[in-house]
């Protein structure tokens, strides 16, 4: 019930999105990512609850089309372009060879919050994990 609450919301809003030129949804759902600046796994915490950078992952592979998700992979946050990457992984876009090689070499270290561990690691190592659940 409770992501079906979310879900209408979130079409209520992208409908006032499209009336308004001037509110962007996808804009304000990176900068809030942005803002939190954590990478987590779907649920934290000792209660594992779903984090608020997971339903906002949600929001984006709603929201967001193809060619966002690929122009927020140069988002200047490193964790918005981890979840960019999360995104196209998600949608089984084909990522290409120049892509791969741009999240293995950023040594950007980020914050994270895996189930109930704190850590910080880099964008490099992230990937490859995020770049192996495609194969999968």
């Amino acid at each position: 019930m409770k992501h079906f609450i979310i879900v209408i919301l979130l079409v209520v809003m992208y409908s006032g999105a499209k009336a308004s030129p001037f509110y962007d949804l996808v804009k304000t759902i990176t900068a809030d990512i942005a803002n939190h600046n954590v990478y987590e796994s779907a649920t934290i915490g000792f209660a594992a609850v779903e984090s608020t950078q997971h339903m906002r992952l949600n929001q984006l592979l709603m929201i967001a089309n193809d060619e966002q998700l690929m122009v927020l992979t140069n988002h200047n946050n490193a964790v918005v372009r981890l979840y960019a990457l999360r995104a196209i992984v998600s949608r089984k876009l084909p990522i290409t060879e120049e892509l791969r090689n741009k999240f293995h070499r950023d040594n950007t270290l980020v914050s994270t919050l895996q189930g109930c561990i704190a850590n910080n690691l880099t964008v490099g190592l992230l990937s490859k994990t995020i770049l192996k659940e495609k194969s999968l």
